[in-house]
């Protein structure tokens, strides 16, 4: 079986990597370095929702607009003691990361300077909830 590789994204950090649709195909090419052979195959990754996510705490929250161009601003409609908010490419690289104290009920983080892609919004509070949404940037 043959591939033709279309719009690759190499997976820098596996264990950080979710998924963007679902279920979602994910091509594999190994390699030996020395002889140069290879090997190719592909396999599906299929969730019940996205791992981890708080629903309760996760409605404490407003993010728009999405697609964003510029500005994406969060809403937060709950008191924290702090909250920490991160932005992370595709491939589970940190963006940019940024820790909210309990005085803020409005937020904003300037995009404009990333590429179209998707990203990820994910938002910890200091008793572990945790929860991550998908960005679309313009």
């Amino acid at each position: 079986m043959e591939f033709r590789y279309i719009n690759v994204i190499e997976i820098l950090s596996p264990e950080a990597y979710q998924n963007v649709e679902n279920p979602q195909t994910i091509y594999v090419r190994m390699e030996n370095e020395y002889t140069g052979t290879h090997i190719q195959n592909s396999f599906e990754i299929e969730t019940d929702g996205i791992l981890s996510v708080n629903d309760l705490f996760s409605e404490k929250f407003s993010m728009y607009p999405n697609p964003v161009e510029d500005v994406l601003r969060i809403d937060i409609m709950d008191t924290f003691e702090t909250l920490t908010v991160s932005v992370h490419s595709i491939d589970g690289r940190l963006i940019f990361s940024d820790e909210i104290n309990n005085q803020e009920s409005n937020y904003s983080i300037d995009l404009s300077q990333l590429t179209s892609s998707i990203y990820f919004l994910k938002v910890n509070d200091e008793l572990g909830r945790a929860f991550s949404k998908k960005i679309i940037k313009n």
